[in-house]
């Protein structure tokens, strides 16, 4: 059994026991950047703000108008949301993009979030950008024409399916 799970368990137990858990806030919280912003430990430029979620300008945009949506409740991937966090992440990140269009006259955006090592996240809190594009003319930002397109064979395609289907 992992270290933080022996820890989730005896604190239950002590709950159930009605004894007081420990009042601390984990390490993990103590140095999530977001964490503290949302502590006010550290400034933030924040343009919308909830009871589920902040979201503020990002301070290494992309582009001019890059903007950081995360949840209040410190998780780290997209599935540990519950479903009136997933309504109120969808209602903020609408919000803002209609802000953008409204204020900035963005043509385009992207919506990204990467979840887990390997896709390239690189805090333990859950975090979407949103980044504007503003050209009527060209393509700003293609995500995905800069990753490279793998050639599956049909075996391994007709088994992914299975196994999301099921």
């Amino acid at each position: 059994m992992m270290e933080n799970e022996a820890t989730q368990i005896e604190g239950e137990v002590r709950a159930e026991k009605g004894e007081e858990q420990e009042k601390h806030v984990p390490q993990e919280f103590q140095e999530c950047v977001f964490c503290k912003i949302l502590a006010k430990q550290l400034p933030a430029m924040v343009v919308e703000e909830n009871s589920s979620f902040m979201a503020v300008l990002e301070i290494n945009p992309k582009a001019i108008g890059h903007v950081l949506v995360f949840p209040k409740r410190h998780i780290a991937h997209f599935e540990e949301m519950d479903m009136k966090e997933m309504a109120e992440y969808a209602h903020t990140i609408k919000s803002v993009v209609r802000k953008m269009r409204r204020k900035l006259y963005i043509t385009g955006y992207t919506v990204v979030s990467q979840n887990g090592f390997s896709s390239g996240q690189m805090t333990g809190h859950f975090v979407t950008h949103i980044i504007p594009t503003y050209s009527s003319k060209k393509v700003d930002m293609n995500l995905l024409a800069a990753l490279p397109t793998l050639d599956i064979p049909p075996a391994v395609m007709e088994d992914t399916f299975r196994r999301l289907r099921e």
